[in-house]
């Protein structure tokens, strides 16, 4: 597809049908783990402090697979607003959102460009975004100019750190690691002084950078998002009522035993826009 910076939005819509396959329809279900431990940070941390009336953007919405549990949480349709490149993503997302949510807003648009005005949301999310696009330190700045002061980004990204003999590690060695990045559309990996610094560049106050899913955590939450999501036991009563509750459990311990460690499966940041 020729170089990333000047790909086109049907290019955009083809890298992510080929990622597509499975994954998104398994990471709309409330059995993803990935997803799960996600909304749990982002109610721990965050949403009981917006207000109903403010607005929430999801930068990459995908297939609108965090609306539900945003609605969950009180907010309004009418404020939430999702944004994507490829509008196969938003095509997803039409058909995931409820006829009582139509008032939710998806629109295609460019996250290094945010067709917004200044000061417009309370809180961003940027789930697995900003290691697709080249021009992060240009995304993050936007993400700052239409925050309101006192405003939240929240953003997770996967870790460039990984203890040895993990999953991440071995798929290196069997794929390559540029060769399992190029697949799923990476640019870059992260680990925290990126982050710190591409953070204050654009002037964010750094609240917490969370790794998580360190290695035991991340064999069961490969073994859980990657497998056992794509196949026929998610129906299982077994698998639903005793299996997931423990393995969601155990990663969110495991997290917080280890949060003080940078080799994980992935990093998740709370910046704030001060008042």
């Amino acid at each position: 597809m020729g170089d990333k910076n000047k790909w086109s939005h049907s290019d955009y819509d083809l890298a992510y049908q080929k990622r597509s396959k499975g994954f998104y329809k398994a990471e709309q279900g409330e059995f993803h783990i990935s997803k799960r431990f996600r909304m749990h940070a982002l109610r721990k941390y965050l949403l009981g402090h917006v207000p109903k009336n403010e607005r929430v953007l999801d930068v990459g919405c995908g297939s609108a697979m965090y609306f539900h549990e945003l609605l969950a949480d009180t907010l309004s349709p009418s404020n939430i607003v999702g944004i994507d490149f490829s509008r196969a993503a938003l095509n997803l997302a039409k058909t995931n959102i409820s006829k009582e949510d139509q008032f939710i807003t998806l629109s295609q648009a460019d996250a290094r460009v945010l067709p917004f005005d200044d000061n417009t949301f309370q809180v961003i999310l940027a789930f697995e975004v900003l290691e697709h696009i080249w021009e992060d330190d240009q995304v993050v700045k936007e993400f700052y100019r239409v925050l309101k002061p006192g405003g939240y980004l929240v953003a997770s990204m996967p870790s460039s750190k990984h203890f040895p003999l993990g999953p991440i590690w071995l798929e290196f060695l069997i794929e390559g690691k540029i060769a399992l990045d190029e697949k799923v559309g990476h640019v870059r990996r992260y680990d925290k002084n990126m982050l710190l610094n591409l953070f204050r560049m654009s002037g964010f106050n750094v609240k917490n950078i969370l790794p998580y899913f360190h290695f035991v955590a991340a064999y069961i939450k490969f073994l859980n998002d990657n497998i056992l999501l794509k196949s026929n036991v998610r129906h299982n009563w077994l698998y639903q009522k005793l299996f997931f509750p423990l393995a969601l459990g155990f990663c969110q311990l495991e997290t917080a035993l280890f949060s003080g460690i940078y080799y994980s499966y992935g990093i998740l940041a709370l910046v704030r826009k001060d008042e």
